[in-house]
């Protein structure tokens, strides 16, 4: 049934949890699982050095999600990593479009209905515009689970 499956992550409790649910996912369906995590574009007007530094910074900050993530996966599990620049939601798409991914799995921000539309959340806007279908992981398991 799936194949190919997207996570969107940022370091929190509760995307380490939707990890955590897509690779059961993926163990179960035999699919390969994708831990994208995208940083804030970097204003250009910084100047050459401030830009490139901030840029340096936010990669080696999305390369340290993506292995913590990894490392709390089950070892039976092999995740590909995709770090980009921009939206996260944009960069979740452009990796479902990419890799011709049939499930996106993120973690909820725990927000109600009227402040998830006023801020625009990543989930809203998946929900809005995935090709595929989109698995949001309400609550992060248990201390000691």
């Amino acid at each position: 049934m799936f194949t190919t499956i997207v996570v969107g992550v940022d370091g929190t409790a509760r995307s380490e949890h939707a990890a955590r649910v897509a690779a059961n996912i993926a163990q179960k369906y035999g699919a390969s699982l994708i831990l994208v995590y995208a940083y804030d574009p970097v204003p250009r007007y910084l100047g050459t050095n401030l830009y490139e530094e901030a840029v340096a910074r936010a990669i080696a900050h999305g390369e340290e999600v993506l292995e913590q993530t990894v490392s709390h996966l089950p070892r039976s599990v092999r995740a590909e990593q995709e770090l980009l620049e921009g939206p996260p939601a944009m960069a979740i798409l452009k990796v479902v479009e990419a890799r011709q991914a049939n499930l996106v799995v993120i973690g909820s921000r725990g927000l109600g209905e009227i402040a998830a539309l006023a801020l625009g959340s990543v989930g809203h806007k998946l929900i809005q515009q995935s090709p595929v279908p989109v698995l949001i992981v309400k609550k992060a398991e248990p201390e000691g689970a």
